[in-house]
């Protein structure tokens, strides 16, 4: 129901413990919460590692276009970057090779006309940024799977004109369904195997590289979505895996239906499949669950829209604080809370508090998109 879709699950599990924090909060909510907390630490840690790759060599061009011969027609430095990342392996090199019929002696020749040893710096930083967050990836899928997966290797990039060698590494491969359609064939069939809460949690990190040779999409985006998906699966596979489990326990079940009704179980499923997910929305939302998300949007704008800048509120925060701890003691926590000793205090303590300002940054993104963005 719409009612079912504007309640916090944190509030649904204390419920179910009787309005206490019990044994429903600690399996449900909380491990959901950790996980959460966790995927920001390694995104604070990380993205710091990843700008800068960029900037501690000078790197500003990126938007500037040259002729490429090997493509007939101008490119900017920072798609000839994307080139140049798929070569740090024999995996993508051959694919991309292959994919666009070029030849890597004319490939390698131009970019060093148009890449300087600074830029090639860089590449090797965001490979080697890359490869920090692998032996955590590696651990979690062998607890998972009980097999340890096979880290692509990295091949050396000789570059004789700028007298150096870098390493290599690996990148990710993401096919551009633009310009290839059995590319675009995988990326519907992977939107759609994302909604099973199961297999959402996948990255093509663990997967077995296959011998489909296609054009590879060379676009510097791929780096973020690659990061920010392999964090999620390393943060949140294990602890979505547990939760799954216990929703779709029969006892669980009957206990939700009878106790708070279907509605309320239907919303746990979705939010525990949005987790799952990342936060991409299922395909089809009930009427119901449309004009819940609605409210929910509206009510936030309503709350934020004189003033984003000062909003320190998130989405019905205030509002369900109040109702579980009373408006007086709501009071006297922001009153609280306008002194920093008090504010360094909860920071320090909450992993989850100490984020609020990126995941208020992230729904009033969402809550924007949800508005104006046309859905297919």
């Amino acid at each position: 129901s719409a009612v079912a879709s504007l309640t916090k699950m944190e509030f649904m599990t204390r419920w179910l413990d009787g309005g206490d924090i019990g044994m429903a909060h600690r399996s449900i909510f909380q491990p959901m919460a950790d996980a959460q907390n966790k995927m920001f630490d390694m995104q604070a840690e990380i993205y710091p590692k990843l700008k800068a790759a960029f900037a501690d060599h000078k790197i500003t061009n990126l938007d500037k276009r040259v002729q490429v011969s090997f493509t007939g027609k101008p490119q900017t430095i920072g798609w000839l970057y994307s080139v140049a990342l798929n070569l740090g392996n024999m995996g993508n090199r051959e694919k991309m090779l292959q994919g666009y019929g070029w030849n890597y002696d004319e490939v390698i020749s131009e970019l060093q006309k148009h890449l300087t040893a600074e830029d090639f710096k860089a590449i090797q930083a965001i490979w080697d940024t890359i490869d920090t967050i692998w032996p955590e990836l590696s651990a979690v899928y062998e607890r998972k799977t009980g097999l340890k997966p096979e880290k692509v290797e990295a091949h050396p990039l000789e570059l004789d004109k700028l007298g150096i060698t870098i390493k290599g590494g690996y990148y990710p491969i993401k096919y551009n369904p633009r310009v290839d359609m059995a590319g675009e064939k995988q990326e519907v069939s992977n939107l759609f195997d994302d909604m099973s809460i199961t297999s959402a949690v996948k990255t093509g990190t663990t997967e077995k590289r296959t011998d489909y040779t296609g054009k590879i999409l060379l676009d510097l985006s791929i780096i973020g979505s690659h990061l920010n998906e392999t964090i999620h699966y390393i943060t949140h596979l294990e602890a979505v895996d547990d939760v799954n489990k216990i929703l779709m326990s029969p006892t669980f079940k009957d206990t939700v239906r009878n106790t708070l009704g279907d509605g309320h179980y239907k919303e746990m499923r979705g939010w525990l499949q949005n987790i799952a997910q990342n936060g991409k929305p299922p395909r089809e939302h009930p009427v119901s669950n449309k004009i819940g998300r609605w409210l929910r949007s509206w009510l936030s704008v309503s709350a934020m829209g004189i003033n984003v800048g000062t909003a320190m509120i998130q989405n019905l925060g205030l509002l369900t604080t109040a109702d579980e701890i009373g408006g007086k003691a709501t009071l006297n926590g922001i009153r609280m809370l306008a002194d920093k000793a008090n504010r360094d205090f909860v920071n320090e303590k909450s992993g989850e508090i100490k984020h609020l300002s990126k995941v208020m940054d992230r729904e009033i993104a969402a809550v924007i998109d949800d508005l104006v963005v046309p859905k297919g």
